[in-house]
């Protein structure tokens, strides 16, 4: 279970350092608007979700994310589409992702807690030869880019190895989607803020999984497999499940990476969707349980239908 929590940042925080890589997003054509209908989803297998009711004017989409993942599992259907067309804005965790490659800076570590300062002098070598392999790069340009920064941003640059394909980005692409179509965007979080969720968690236990990260690199990561699997299937209650018993690092630090953020960004949500039509996308492991969004969108009296996406 070593490399999990890496695994489900996939559905939690953005992975900053390869996202910025790929900045440059994707190349979409414009699309015309489409009518569609909705059709519920009776067994709740969904990810996206309709928010209706408690006096907004018009609805919007609730979409969960897996914020990188292997072509062959990456399902984006015209019906999605054109729900993010017929959207008077897009909302996600950050505004533009798509902007992290310029902002580097916010990523360097304080003074005294390096990789250096955390780490003896074989743990730093070792984590510096595997984290450099493992972005594709040699050690000297991988440690002068990277070894000043936070251990979140060089654990995330490990990011590249857990996949054996080809990635897409759903971030990526609705953000090309909105901005070929001039969809204004919006966001939750601000880029500091998601940078920052990771320096709450104790520098003892940031340490060990950052050991246990690199010690995985090398291995046949078949629980990314499953993990994809389970998404594509848009099984939430599996896929909260799948969590729960292959991530406890990430159970862990719960209230920091997920709950907390769920709780905080209701208020935003609400305010977003008396604006018009919005179509907001997140980590899918935020929509996930009694604290996830959907459940607490429900206690504030809303009504979340689960949507077909393939209709």
């Amino acid at each position: 279970m070593k490399k999990n929590l890496l695994n489900l940042l996939m559905l939690a925080v953005f992975p900053f350092t390869l996202l910025a890589c790929q900045a440059k997003g994707e190349e979409k054509e414009s699309a015309e608007k489409a009518k569609y209908k909705d059709v519920e989803v009776k067994d709740g297998k969904s990810l996206l979700w309709k928010i209706e009711g408690n006096g907004l004017e018009k609805p919007s989409y609730l979409f969960g994310t897996m914020h990188l993942i292997e072509e062959d599992y990456f399902v984006f259907p015209k019906t999605l589409e054109e729900r993010v067309l017929a959207s008077d804005k897009l909302v996600m965790e950050v505004e533009d992702i798509s902007k992290a490659a310029g902002n580097l800076d916010l990523m360097k570590a304080e003074e005294g807690r390096t990789l250096k300062d955390m780490f003896n002098e074989e743990e730093y070598n070792e984590i510096m030869e595997k984290s450099a392999k493992a972005m594709g790069m040699k050690r000297e340009p991988f440690e002068k880019l990277f070894g000043g920064m936070k251990p979140f941003a060089v654990m995330s640059s490990m990011t590249k190895s857990l996949f054996k394909g080809p990635t897409k980005s759903y971030e990526m692409t609705l953000i090309s989607l909105a901005n070929l179509n001039k969809i204004e965007k919006g966001g939750l979080e601000t880029l500091e803020q998601q940078l920052g969720f990771f320096d709450a968690i104790p520098d003892d236990k940031m340490k060990t999984i950052i050991i246990e990260t690199m010690n995985s690199l090398e291995e046949d990561n078949g629980e990314m497999k499953e993990m994809m699997k389970i998404y594509k299937s848009q099984d939430l209650d599996k896929l909260g499940k799948f969590m729960i018993e292959a991530s406890p690092e990430m159970m862990a630090s719960e209230e920091i990476l997920l709950t907390g953020r769920n709780k905080a960004w209701i208020p935003k949500i609400e305010a977003f969707c008396k604006e018009g039509q919005i179509f907001i996308a997140v980590g899918a492991a935020h929509l996930v349980g009694d604290e996830g969004v959907i459940n607490l969108l429900r206690e504030k009296g809303y009504t979340l239908t689960p949507i077909r996406t393939d209709k």
